[in-house]
């Protein structure tokens, strides 16, 4: 089929741009076909992801009765279906025995979710083996916002037996104290109580350990070998079952839904506990679900709709979503001015993370700011919350003008990974978090420990205020007020930067050095509206070129993207893009919104793309 030779044209492509050098007239060519067809295909792709979705709307529709309420609400056209996926319902007895295991169809739409028994049976079609009867048959269905996913609970380190005890239609009110009739666990405690079992055993054989070694006589099978092999074993079996267990809340998704109110008119909920195909299918449908939430908030309803040119209904998610809204900072003594952030992920591996968390660790963010002649705040704020939560705040010096997030070096975290019980941990180089501030003082921070302990300071050449940070494989380049470019070379002991030594200093220009970017083979710097390149590990200029046409235009923004840069400017809102090697105006587009378009003395400025 054409459609499927779309990879074949992508890899041939992908082949000719590698076997073509730098400077060769094709190249640029071959990039634009290549960024063409990646765009068709990713198009091609959404398409038919939109159109899996309403097919699977329509399905759900037929198996809903005409006159239901649910049968308006799907076919209102408002709906979009952000997740569907087949999940296996479970429900353990108070033994760890399977009372209830069967798949369900659970259907996330943007305002509610509705779970599916899925209709195997009916005659088939002979010609087309399609049922005859609804696909589907809905068991339930909730609002979003009255849905809860429910964690489970880990205390003092041993493992919670979860024991939260639900209602079956019929059956008698639990009691609190878990001692009631009719009462069913929401997880697997056969797990907990074989490895209770073990950890008792092992301390059987611990103490029979003891006794094996005050025997006087020498026994084949009855030495202090043997023992320390049982102990071994059992040790070997106990991991195991944690890494069962650490499995199974992994792949549990536990939802609380409300249910019909007692003879009281209180209301009841009950719990559904479904295991999805993997941990990540659990982390994609907590996320999705919190999303799916803070979408429904005022805040994040748009205006007016506006359909795509092809009149096609837009993606899930397809504008920003506001989450939160918090001050930046804590104190409320001074006004202090924002200056600068930087987000600092959380580096550990995909599914390192807690056996009860239901997603990944979003990391810390950092904030900076201050205010003139009142010294500077920092502000560290966890985003491993559902809200962001302060964690850490402290006073500096002067007011933060930039940050800069540096990664762990990839050789150092694989050396880190082989020998991770080194004989000096305090020598490892972690991520660190780079502070500029407007006495021109460089502070180095550990991203890791929010302890907050400086390792390393020094201040910049003539104490110019540091007005931007970026790091290279072989730098830590800092752009100053006076248009120089300060640059800190790399050292091969444990402290990542070397601070103590003078740094390399290049003038840029007149103007102040507002922006870097540091790229594979070259570092960008801007000084109004000029952009200089320079090479990579010598930091010699290469050339030079005008970024905007007004002197008094300034670069405050840089960001790559594939082959091309795309630049910010001080005034307009106007963004451009700039290729990487040829240095070529390719795009301009106008950010402004609508709105903007129809105010007086205003001029719509349209994308105009360059070959």
């Amino acid at each position: 089929k054409p459609i499927q030779r779309f990879p074949q044209f992508i890899l041939l492509l992908q082949d000719m741009l590698k076997n073509t050098p730098r400077g060769h007239p094709d190249r640029l060519s071959l990039q634009l076909a290549l960024t063409e067809l990646e765009t068709l295909a990713e198009k091609l792709n959404e398409q038919k992801r939109l159109a899996d979705q309403v097919a699977e709307i329509q399905q759900l529709t037929k198996s809903v009765s005409d006159r239901s309420s649910l049968n308006k609400l799907l076919t209102s056209g408002q709906r979009q279906l952000l997740l569907c996926e087949t999940l296996t319902e479970t429900v353990y007895g108070d033994r760890g025995q399977l009372i209830k295991s069967k798949e369900r169809r659970v259907f996330l739409l943007n305002d509610m979710l509705v779970c599916a028994n899925i209709n195997f049976k009916g005659q088939l079609e002979i010609s087309s083996l399609v049922p005859l009867g609804p696909k589907y048959v809905v068991k339930w269905n909730t609002a979003l916002p009255q849905v809860q996913v429910v964690e489970v609970g880990q205390d003092g380190g041993t493992y919670d037996k979860d024991n939260v005890l639900i209602q079956h239609s019929g059956a008698k009110k639990a009691s609190a104290s878990g001692q009631a009739q009719n009462k069913v666990y929401l997880g697997p405690p056969r797990l907990f109580q074989e490895l209770q079992d073990l950890q008792k055993d092992l301390a059987v054989v611990e103490q029979i350990t003891l006794l094996i070694s005050t025997l006087h006589g020498t026994y084949q099978n009855l030495n202090m070998t043997v023992a320390q092999d049982w102990c071994l074993a059992l040790q070997r079996l106990m991991r195991v079952k944690e890494e069962e267990i650490h499995s199974a809340n992994k792949c549990r998704l536990r939802l609380l839904l409300p249910g019909k109110p007692d003879k009281s008119g209180r209301p009841i909920s009950f719990m559904v506990v479904f295991i999805t195909p993997n941990p990540l299918s659990k982390i994609s449908w907590v996320n999705r679900l919190h999303l799916a939430k803070i979408g429904l908030r005022e805040e994040n309803q748009p205006g007016w709709l506006c359909p795509d040119e092809d009149k096609k209904s837009k993606a899930p998610f397809w504008c920003p979503i506001l989450a939160c809204c918090i001050p930046a900072f804590s104190s409320r003594a001074l006004s202090l001015q924002l200056g600068a952030l930087v987000h600092s992920p959380v580096n550990c591996p995909l599914l390192g993370f807690s056996a009860v968390s239901t997603s990944l660790p979003q990391g810390y963010l950092w904030v900076g700011g201050g205010q003139e002649g009142a010294g500077g705040q920092v502000e560290i704020f966890s985003l491993n919350r559902p809200s962001p939560r302060t964690v850490k705040s402290f006073p500096l010096a002067a007011p933060v003008l930039c940050m800069e997030y540096i990664p762990e070096l990839e050789e150092e975290a694989e050396s880190r990974d082989e020998s991770p019980t080194a004989a000096d941990p305090s020598a490892t180089v972690h991520p660190t978090i780079c502070l500029g501030l407007q006495d021109g003082s460089i502070l180095l921070y550990g991203s890791v420990d929010t302890g907050t302990q400086c390792l390393a300071s020094c201040r910049s050449p003539g104490l110019q205020p540091v007005l931007c940070l970026r790091h290279s494989p072989f730098y830590l380049l800092a752009g100053l007020q006076d248009g120089t470019l300060a640059a800190y070379p790399r050292t091969s002991g444990g402290v990542l930067w070397d601070l103590e030594s003078p740094p390399v200093c290049l003038t840029v220009g007149p103007g102040p050095v507002r922006t870097l970017l540091s790229l594979e083979d070259a570092v960008w710097a801007s000084c109004g509206p000029r952009v200089t390149v320079l090479e990579a590990t010598t930091l010699q200029p290469q050339q030079s070129f005008e970024a905007h046409q007004d002197e008094a235009v300034s670069v405050t923004h840089m960001v790559k993207a594939g082959s091309g840069v795309w630049m910010a400017f001080s005034s307009g809102t106007s963004i451009r893009l700039f290729h990487t090697e040829t240095l070529e105006h390719l795009q301009e587009i106008n950010i402004a919104t609508r709105t903007t378009f129809l105010l007086p003395d205003r001029s719509l400025i349209k994308c105009s793309p360059r070959a």
